[in-house]
């Protein structure tokens, strides 16, 4: 871990995404953030720790009510999330914050560090011990706790797949819309290829196209 064999191979590596991070409104995620860290803190101390290192970019998005776009089809943010009994610490990127979403993360008594700094706050973490899900933090991170490390599974993981009132009316109403969709796109298709000049891009395009005219659409999804 003292090297990045990537950074001596991949000549023409991009940098990491600085698109900003927007609020995932309250009508739509049926459970503010301050909340869901109530209940991650709970199922910690269930498992007697007393903190979490997030590294799984869905987990931080869902847990936060912030999305993104920096992975293509995913609603995602490069960052990491700190939690202990005491603190919520985010480390990204600062210049992907906007002044509403500093202003809301301060509102729901999370801290923001730059996004470099994450093994400066493993190394500072001053609980007894911390979680570390090893499907999702990687050697470099975990080697640099000088605290008790619990191997253990994220509790974000099975928290996400039970769904509240909320996110069950967003499913609903996405499968009826992506239905919509559909029906107008099977109703197209066979017409269109019997025409000609149709490729597997141009339909995918066209069935984009159709996904793209219900209201709420922000993209394709993986």
């Amino acid at each position: 871990t003292n090297l990045d064999p990537l950074a001596q191979i991949w000549r023409d590596r991009p940098v990491i995404p600085e698109n900003k991070a927007e609020i995932y409104p309250l009508e739509y995620a049926g459970e503010c953030a301050h909340d869901k860290i109530a209940r991650i803190r709970k199922s910690l101390r269930e498992k007697h720790a007393d903190g979490m290192l997030m590294s799984a970019l869905d987990d931080i998005a869902w847990t936060l009510n912030l999305r993104g776009s920096d992975v293509h089809c995913n609603p995602v943010f490069v960052s990491y999330l700190l939690i202990s009994s005491k603190a919520v610490i985010l480390y990204i990127n600062k210049v992907k914050l906007s002044p509403e979403v500093e202003a809301y993360l301060k509102a729901e008594g999370i801290g923001v560090a730059p996004y470099e700094d994450v093994k400066k706050g493993l190394k500072d973490y001053f609980e007894y011990n911390i979680l570390l899900d090893p499907d999702e933090v990687n050697y470099t991170l975990y080697k640099q706790v000088i605290r008790e490390i619990i191997e253990d599974e994220s509790p974000v993981k099975r928290m996400k797949t039970i769904k509240n009132p909320t996110e069950i009316a967003g499913f609903k109403s996405a499968m009826l819309k992506d239905g919509i969709a559909m029906v107008k796109f099977l109703k197209w298709l066979m017409p269109a290829v019997e025409a000609g000049g149709q490729t597997e891009i141009s339909v995918d395009e066209k069935l984009t196209s159709l996904r793209a005219e219900q209201p709420l659409f922000r993209g394709i999804s993986s």
